[in-house]
C-alpha cells in the first residue's frame, strides 16, 4: 500500500472522505453533511474513527484538502480600503451559516482580495477523530488554492506532494492557524486589514496607484488603439454629390474591458464566484465581473450570452476554459443594447 514520506492528504467533501494513496474510501450517509450543516456529529466522528482504525498505515500525520462543496468564496477587487472591508464584511455576514460556525480567511494580491469561508464545526469534528484514531492533523485548508477551480480529474499523489512542500500556501490558508492575520506569510501578500507601519502603508498605496492605471490603461488604451487604426483618412478620390453613410462596423473589445455578469442558476454556494476566479484567470478584469444568483437553482445546462462587441476568439476562449467545469455550454447572441457584454448562467 503506498504511503507518503511525511504526512497523507485527506480529500474531505460533503458526502466521502479519501486519503489520497489509500485504495479505501469512507463514504457518508447522503443526510449527514447537507448546506455545510452536520445534522448528526458524533455519526460522522465514529464512521471517520472505524474507517482509520482499518488502515495500516505507519506515517499518521495528515493535511485535510477541502473539496470546493465545502468551501464559500469570494473575490473583491483591491481598489478603495473603505469599499474593500465593506464588501468582506457583507460577504461574511451574509453565509448561511450561524456567524459563531464560521472559519473565516482573507487572502490578497495586488489586484484583489480572496475571501474564503466554511464551516468550522465540520474540520473540527473531522480533527477530533482523527486525534481519537492516534493521528495529527498538520492544517486544513481549501483545495482550490492550489488548482482554481475548474480541475476535474482526481487529484494524484504526484500533486499531493507538490501540495504538502508549499508551506508558505498551507500556513497563510490553513483554517486551524491561531496566529493574527497580519502576522502570517502570504504568497499573495498580507492581509489587506492588517496595521501596517508608514514603510507599508506607502507600499500599498504604490499598489493602488497601480492598479487604478492599469484599470485606466486596459479600459481606454485599447479602444483607442483600435479607433486610431479605424479612422486612417483614404485616398481622396472623386464623389458624388451625396455620399452614402456606411453600414457601422463592431469593433471587438479588448478582453480586459468586457463587462461580464455571473448567474449562479444552481444554487450550489458560490459557484458563482468560482466561475469569476475563472474568468480571472484568463485576464478579465476582475472589478469589471459581477456576480449573483439566477432566478431559477435547477438549471442543467450554462449559458453564455455574448454582445457583438465580443470577438471569435474570445468567445472560443471563454466557451473551451469553462467547458473544463460544465458538461453542458450553450451560447447565445444579445444586440449592441445589452448591458453587459457577456453573461454567464451557470448549471449543473
Amino acid at each position: 500500500m503506498p504511503t507518503l514520506a511525511k504526512q497523507h492528504a485527506v480529500l474531505l467533501s460533503k458526502n466521502s472522505l479519501e486519503i489520497v494513496g489509500i485504495k479505501d474510501k469512507l463514504e457518508f450517509p447522503q443526510d449527514l453533511i447537507v448546506d455545510l450543516k452536520i445534522s448528526d456529529e458524533e455519526v460522522l466522528k465514529s464512521r471517520i474513527v472505524e474507517f482509520l482504525a482499518k488502515l495500516d498505515v505507519k506515517q499518521k500525520v495528515a493535511t485535510i484538502l477541502l473539496e470546493d462543496e465545502l468551501i464559500f468564496a469570494q473575490t473583491v477587487p483591491l481598489t478603495n480600503m473603505d469599499d474593500v472591508k465593506k464588501q468582506s464584511e457583507e460577504f461574511f455576514k451574509n453565509l448561511p451559516l450561524d456567524q459563531g460556525l464560521l472559519a473565516k480567511k482573507t487572502l490578497t494580491n495586488d489586484k484583489e482580495v480572496y475571501l474564503i469561508a466554511t464551516n468550522g464545526a465540520i474540520f473540527e469534528v473531522v480533527r477530533d477523530a482523527f486525534a481519537a484514531a492516534s493521528w495529527t492533523v498538520q492544517g486544513v485548508v481549501p483545495l482550490s488554492l492550489f488548482f482554481g477551480f475548474s480541475k476535474k480529474d482526481p487529484i494524484t499523489p504526484k500533486e499531493v506532494e507538490g501540495i504538502l512542500q508549499n508551506d508558505t500556501l498551507i500556513a497563510t490558508a490553513d483554517f486551524l492557524s491561531e496566529e493574527k492575520e497580519e502576522e502570517k506569510g502570504n504568497i499573495l501578500g498580507p492581509s489587506v486589514f492588517s496595521e501596517k507601519k508608514s514603510s507599508g502603508s506607502k507600499k500599498w498605496i504604490l499598489i493602488a496607484a497601480a492598479v487604478v492605471i492599469l484599470l485606466f490603461l486596459g479600459l481606454f488604451l485599447h479602444p483607442i488603439q483600435n479607433i486610431q487604426k479605424l479612422t486612417a483618412k483614404p485616398t481622396p478620390t472623386p464623389a458624388p454629390t451625396s455620399t452614402p453613410t456606411p453600414t457601422p462596423t463592431v469593433i471587438p473589445k479588448d478582453k480586459g474591458t468586457l463587462t461580464v455578469h455571473i448567474l449562479n442558476g444552481t444554487g450550489t454556494p458560490g459557484q458563482a464566484s468560482q466561475v469569476k476566479s475563472v474568468l480571472v484567470g484568463l485576464k478579465y478584469t476582475s472589478s469589471n465581473v459581477t456576480t449573483d444568483n439566477g432566478s431559477t437553482s435547477d438549471n442543467q445546462t450554462t449559458s453564455i450570452t455574448f454582445s457583438p462587441s465580443v470577438g471569435k476568439d474570445t468567445r472560443d476562449e471563454l466557451v473551451k476554459e469553462l467547458g473544463k467545469t460544465f458538461t453542458n455550454i450553450s451560447q447565445k447572441d444579445a444586440d449592441a443594447s445589452a448591458q453587459y457584454d457577456i453573461v454567464i448562467l451557470t448549471g449543473k
